[in-house]
C-alpha cells in the first residue's frame, strides 16, 4: 500500500510539473510573395492562448504548457492555415506560416456572438465583422457609416438628438443592444444609441450580430448586438493627425497617439467636429470627444486594460447639449491552457439638457453601473463551456419629475460542442430584475459541415427588452401637442427569433424571422390636461398592446479576388408589419442592395473604393424641402426609392502622409430619411492624414 501511495504521489507531482512547464511559440507570417502580414490572428485551438502579428509579421505566444496542439493562422482576405505541433518542456518552437489570398471570407474572427473567439464562418447566426482595414478604404468617418452598408442593417440618419441610429432586421434602433468593448451604452430618445459619435480612428473593428441574443446579453438584444471594439495599445510609438473638410461646412480634426513602455501601453484619441448639419438655421452642431485606452501586462497570462471616454454635443439653435462619459476596466487571467477568467467593471453616464427661452426645459441624467465575470473552460476540445454573472444598475434622474433606479442580477451559461461535422451551441440566461421579476431566455444554434466549403446553419432563441424607466415613472410630460403619462405596470417586450442559412465559399444566404409580442405603444386615455398655453391637450399613456413581426432574406457575396481587388455584394428583402393592422413598420425598405469594390494599387500608393447603394420604397414621414425635421407630420406616406454612389480615393504622398477625396451622389429620385426634408443630392469630403 505504501508503494502505491508513493507511486500516486510521484505521478501527481509529474503531472503537475508537466502542466506548469511553460513553452514558447514564435514565428513570422508572410504572404506567397514573402511580404509580412500584419494583424494575423494566431489561435491555439481548444485553449485561451493566442496572439496577433505586428508590422513585421512577427508573433509570439509565451508560457504555453507543453503538449500537442493545433495552431491556426487567419486574417481577412487570406485562406486560414493550421499546423499540428508538439511542445516539450521549456522548449521554444519557431513556427513560420505562409498565407495565400482567397475569395473565401474565412479569416474573420468574432467574439460577440459567443463571448469566445470563433471564426465567423463557424457561428450559427447571421453576423458581420467590419475591420479597420475595410474602414480605412471606405468613405466613412464613424461607426455608424461603417455598418450601414451591411445586409440586414438599415442605418437611419438623423438630426439633433441622434444622428446615427441603426435598425437590425427591421426593428427600431432601441431593440439593438450597442456595446463599446463589451460595455452597455445608453442612448437618447427611446434609448437608441448614436453610433455617429465614435470616430473610426479609435476603432479596431465593429462586430454585428443579427437575431435574438438575450441568452448572453439580457435586455435590449431583441434584434441583435452591435459591439464597437476600440484599438488596443500599440506595440511601439505611433501617432496620427487628420483634418477633414466637407459639405454642410463640415470641419473635422482628429489626433491620435500611442506607445508601449515596458509592460505599460496607452492609446489616446481626440476628435473635434463642427457642421451646419442639414440646415444652419436649426441643425448646426459641435462635437468633441476624447478616448483613452491604457493597458498593463502583469505577465503573459494576466492582463489589465482601462478604457475611458468623454463626449459632448452642442446643438447651436435652441441650445441642446448632450454629455457622455464612461470608464470600462477589463481584467483577463489565463488560469490554465484550457481555461480563462475575465472580469469587467464599468460606469456610464449620459445627460441631456435643452435650454429654451432662457431656462432649462429638459434636464435628464442616466447612470449605468455594470460588473461581469466570465469563466471559459475547454473540455477535451469537444466542449467549450462559458459561465458568467452580470450585475447591472440603472439610475434615471429627471429633476422635478422622478429619481429612481433599477438593478438586475443575471446568470448565464453556454456550451459550444464540436462533434464534427456538427457543431452545437446551447445557452441560456436568467435575469432577476428588481421591479418586474425573472426572465429566462434560451438559445440553440447548429452548424452542419456538408463539405469543407458548404455549411448549413440554424438557430432559434428568445429575447426581451425591459420597459424604459421613463415609461414607468415619468409624471405627465408634454410632447408634440399631447401629454404623456407613465404606466408603472408595464411588462418587458418579448420576442422569439429563427434563422436558417447556407454558406458556400464566398456566398451566404440567410432567412430570418422575429415575432414580437407585448410591444409598448401609446394610447389615448380619453382625458385632457391644460397645457402651458392654457389650451387643453389629450393625455396619452403606455400599454403592452402591440404585436409585430419582421422576416426576410439576406444574401451576401464577399471576397478578396486578387491581392489588389476585393468586393462585396449585399441584398436584403424585408417584410416587417404590425400583426393587427397589417401596416408596414416605418422606415423599412422592402429591398436594399449594396455593391462595393476595393482597388489597392500599392505600386502607386493608390486606393479606390466604389460603393453603390439602393434603398427601395418604404413608409415614413416626409417633410417638404425647406422644412425642419423636428416638425413631423401626423401621417405616414410611401417614400420614393433612391440610389447613391459613393467614391473615395486615397493617395499616399509619402510613407507618413496621404490625402483622400470622397463623394456621395444621389443618382435618381428624391432622398429622404427619418422624417427629414429632401437632402442634398451630392456631398463631398476631402482631407489629409499624417502618421508616424
Amino acid at each position: 500500500m505504501a508503494k502505491r501511495i508513493q507511486f500516486i504521489i510521484f505521478l501527481v507531482i509529474l503531472l503537475t510539473a508537466s502542466a506548469y512547464a511553460r513553452c514558447r511559440i514564435e514565428g513570422k507570417v508572410l504572404d506567397v510573395n514573402g511580404k509580412p502580414l500584419t494583424g494575423v490572428n494566431i489561435l491555439i485551438e481548444g485553449t485561451s492562448f493566442g496572439a496577433a502579428t505586428d508590422d513585421s509579421g512577427y508573433y509570439f505566444i509565451p508560457d504555453v504548457p507543453c503538449g500537442k496542439y493545433r495552431v491556426i493562422a487567419s486574417v481577412v482576405g487570406y485562406k486560414s492555415v493550421s499546423r499540428r505541433v508538439e511542445l516539450f518542456v521549456d522548449g521554444v518552437l519557431t513556427l513560420n506560416m505562409e498565407l495565400r489570398s482567397t475569395a473565401i471570407p474565412m479569416g474573420e474572427v468574432i467574439v460577440t456572438a459567443t463571448k469566445t473567439e470563433r471564426l465567423l464562418s463557424d457561428i450559427p447566426v447571421s453576423a458581420n465583422v467590419v475591420t479597420k482595414e475595410e474602414i480605412e478604404l471606405a468613405n466613412v468617418e464613424t461607426a455608424f457609416e461603417a455598418v450601414k452598408h451591411l445586409p440586414g442593417v438599415n442605418a437611419q440618419g438623423g438630426f439633433g438628438w441622434s444622428r446615427g441610429g441603426v435598425k437590425l432586421h427591421g426593428l427600431s434602433p432601441q431593440y439593438a443592444l450597442v456595446l463599446l468593448d463589451g460595455q452597455r451604452l445608453h442612448g437618447g430618445p427611446k434609448y437608441s444609441v448614436d453610433l455617429s459619435q465614435y470616430p473610426v480612428e479609435m476603432i479596431e473593428r465593429v462586430e454585428v450580430i443579427k437575431g435574438p441574443a438575450s441568452a448572453l446579453y439580457g435586455s435590449d438584444a431583441m434584434s441583435g448586438v452591435i459591439n464597437v471594439i476600440t484599438r488596443a495599445t500599440p506595440n511601439k510609438l505611433m501617432g496620427s493627425a487628420t483634418a477633414v473638410m466637407g459639405t454642410y461646412d463640415t470641419r473635422i480634426y482628429k489626433l491620435s497617439q500611442g506607445s508601449k513602455i515596458g509592460k505599460f501601453g496607452y492609446f489616446l484619441n481626440y476628435t473635434d467636429k463642427e457642421s451646419d448639419g442639414l440646415e444652419p438655421e436649426w441643425d448646426k452642431f459641435k462635437d468633441r470627444m476624447v478616448r483613452a485606452s491604457l493597458g498593463y501586462n502583469f505577465s503573459s497570462i494576466f492582463k489589465f486594460a482601462l478604457k475611458s471616454g468623454y463626449f459632448e454635443r452642442e446643438q447651436m439653435i435652441d441650445p441642446l447639449e448632450q454629455k457622455r462619459y464612461s470608464l470600462n476596466s477589463l481584467w483577463e487571467w489565463k488560469t490554465s491552457k484550457t481555461s480563462k477568467l475575465k472580469l469587467r467593471a464599468s460606469l456610464f453616464h449620459y445627460s441631456r439638457f435643452w435650454y429654451k427661452g432662457g431656462y432649462t426645459e429638459i434636464d435628464v441624467n442616466y447612470n449605468n453601473y455594470e460588473a461581469e465575470l466570465n469563466y471559459h473552460q475547454s473540455v477535451k476540445n469537444l466542449h467549450l463551456l462559458t459561465v458568467g454573472y452580470n450585475y447591472f444598475k440603472e439610475e434615471h434622474i429627471f429633476p422635478s419629475r422622478f429619481d429612481t433606479s433599477h438593478a438586475t442580477n443575471s446568470l448565464f451559461a453556454q456550451d459550444e460542442m464540436d462533434f464534427r461535422p456538427f457543431s452545437l451551441t446551447i445557452g441560456t440566461r436568467i435575469d432577476y430584475h428588481s421591479e418586474w421579476g425573472r426572465e429566462v431566455n434560451p438559445n440553440v444554434g447548429l452548424v452542419y459541415r456538408l463539405t469543407e466549403n458548404l455549411k448549413l446553419k440554424g438557430s432559434v432563441g428568445k429575447a426581451f427588452k425591459s420597459p424604459p424607466i421613463s415609461h414607468l415613472y415619468t409624471d405627465d410630460y408634454f410632447k408634440r401637442n399631447r401629454w404623456l403619462r407613465a404606466n408603472p405596470d408595464l411588462k418587458p417586450e418579448k420576442s422569439i427569433g429563427y434563422q436558417l442559412g447556407v454558406n458556400y465559399r464566398i456566398i451566404r444566404v440567410t432567412y430570418f424571422r422575429n415575432d414580437i409580442k407585448d410591444l409598448i405603444e401609446t394610447y389615448d386615455t380619453g382625458e385632457t390636461k391644460m397645457g402651458y398655453d392654457f389650451i387643453p391637450y389629450p393625455i396619452h399613456s403606455y400599454e403592452n398592446i402591440a404585436e409585430s413581426y419582421g422576416q426576410g432574406v439576406e444574401f451576401a457575396v464577399c471576397g478578396q479576388f486578387k491581392e489588389w481587388l476585393g468586393g462585396r455584394l449585399g441584398y436584403t428583402w424585408l417584410d416587417a408589419k404590425d400583426k393587427e393592422t397589417k401596416e408596414e413598420l416605418f422606415y423599412n425598405p422592402r429591398h436594399k442592395l449594396n455593391l462595393e469594390l476595393e482597388y489597392k494599387l500599392r505600386r502607386y500608393g493608390l486606393g479606390i473604393n466604389l460603393r453603390g447603394e439602393y434603398i427601395g420604397k418604404r413608409y415614413g414621414y416626409y417633410v417638404e424641402p425647406g422644412g425642419c425635421g423636428c416638425v413631423i407630420p401626423d401621417e405616414l406616406e410611401e417614400l420614393a426609392s433612391y440610389s447613391i454612389v459613393h467614391i473615395k480615393v486615397n493617395k499616399a504622398i509619402t510613407k507618413y502622409a496621404h490625402v483622400f477625396v470622397a463623394m456621395k451622389d444621389v443618382i435618381n429620385g428624391t432622398y429622404a430619411e427619418w422624417g427629414l426634408k429632401e437632402l442634398s443630392k451630392t456631398a463631398f469630403k476631402s482631407g489629409i492624414k499624417l502618421k508616424f
